[in-house]
């Protein structure tokens, strides 16, 4: 990650990261491939290979917080 973003975990396997200075939205989605890649790569504990899943969100502020309110 960059020096201007946040790496946080909620809790469990649970992880926030907050990409800041993005130019566009679409970049998220090329930061989100680059770390699925990494966690791919199979970890070696003790001569076992272990291999892990992953899935990621993306969330754009403001626009997907902003909320609808119908009538």
């Amino acid at each position: 990650m960059r020096a201007s973003d946040t790496v946080c975990r909620l809790g469990g396997d649970e992880f926030v990261i907050v990409l800041s200075e993005v130019a566009h939205a679409e970049d998220t989605a090329v930061c989100a491939e680059k770390i699925l890649k990494k966690l791919r790569v199979p970890i070696v504990i003790d001569g076992q290979e272990i291999h892990i899943s992953s899935s990621i969100g993306i969330a754009i502020f403001p626009g997907d917080g902003a909320r609808q309110r119908s009538c």
